[in-house]
């Protein structure tokens, strides 16, 4: 009996132990994962130097992925397809590729625009591209092969004389909430963030008098919202309707495209400093503590997008990336 018991208990061990090799061998493989990408041009928008390049979430192994570009300026990523895609506002079009930057492919062409394209968000469920154009009064979407392009009428609502107000809209940066159909975008020439339905309608000023609000980002799970602030220097963060503003990181050079890493609970933003001619990636805890730069000596780097899928976390102390079993997911 006594031996068998043994028998039993040592099979167990030994699954056991199989398991977690198993399991150790998936993280190993799965350590490419965790991935930060990001637009570059270069100064005065010069043709042909245009690149999107990703790299760990740590800044470690940079690499290009399409280059010859002429002045991209956001990207979003599709992971349920594997796709990115971006906007080039020099050569007034909206491209898409793999992840890996391979199969490049042109969505919308110059033709199809109002102006050149300037932010981009995705509705992957619904199969919509949404985009705003530089310095001109409308929002457009598109399916995401680029077909049935529509410009969206963005109307505040009703006033009591039945009167619908036109709302001038010049989105630097694009955000869905698309559990509530709604879309939020900055207005850097209007000073203000604001809010609409997906379709346009209900159009609504959330944060105004906020000279030099550019990048946007949301955070659902709370409900909070993050905006970057060119002439301030700072990133702030209030409550999805705007109030409770609160200024999170101060003291920076002309911060740009921001992104949320809801994992680890970071931000990322891109840095322009223009006195310096340095441009850089730099990360903190959603709180602000914690900055530390990740990439730097890049051309002028717009927006970011995160991949954080997988088994990838970041240490608060450190710029070492861990794993962690909360984040382990069955592929």
């Amino acid at each position: 009996m006594k031996n068998r018991v043994f028998t039993q208990n040592r099979i167990v061990f030994i699954l056991v132990a199989v398991l977690f090799v198993f399991v150790i061998q998936s993280i190993s493989n799965a350590q490419g994962r965790g991935k930060i990408y990001w637009t570059e041009t270069a100064e005065a928008w010069r043709s042909d130097i245009g690149k999107i390049k990703r790299a760990n979430l740590n800044g470690t192994a940079a690499e290009d992925l399409v280059t010859g570009l002429f002045g991209p300026v956001d990207i979003a990523l599709d992971f349920q397809n594997r796709k990115m895609y971006w906007t080039d506002r020099t050569a007034e079009k909206i491209q898409r590729s793999n992840l890996d930057g391979t199969n490049i492919e042109v969505i919308v062409k110059k033709d199809t625009l109002t102006i050149s394209p300037n932010c981009i968000a995705l509705d992957v469920k619904s199969n919509k591209i949404y985009w705003g154009n530089w310095r001109r009064d409308i929002i457009q979407r598109a399916n995401l092969d680029g077909s049935d392009v529509e410009s969206l009428p963005i109307k505040e609502r009703i006033l009591p004389q039945n009167f619908l107000i036109h709302q001038f809209v010049s989105a630097q940066n694009i955000e869905l909430d698309l559990k509530a159909r709604k879309l939020y975008w900055t207005d850097v020439f209007g000073k203000k963030i604001a809010s609409a339905n997906l379709d346009g309608s209900d159009a609504k000023d959330l944060v105004t008098k906020n000279q030099g609000v550019y990048g946007l980002a949301l955070d659902l799970q709370t409900r909070q919202m993050y905006w970057s602030n060119i002439v301030t220097g700072k990133i702030q963060s209030s409550n999805l309707n705007g109030r409770n503003v609160k200024d999170i990181v101060t003291g920076l050079k002309f911060p740009r495209g921001i992104e949320l890493d809801m994992r680890s609970r970071k931000i990322y933003w891109t840095v322009w400093d223009w006195e310096a001619s340095t441009y850089k990636i730099q990360r903190a805890n959603l709180d602000g503590s914690n900055v530390r730069g990740i990439l730097t000596g890049l051309n002028i780097s717009s927006s970011i997008a995160l991949d954080t899928e997988g088994f990838y976390d970041v240490d608060p102390d450190t710029n070492k990336l861990t794993t962690t079993w909360a984040n382990m997911k069955i592929q």
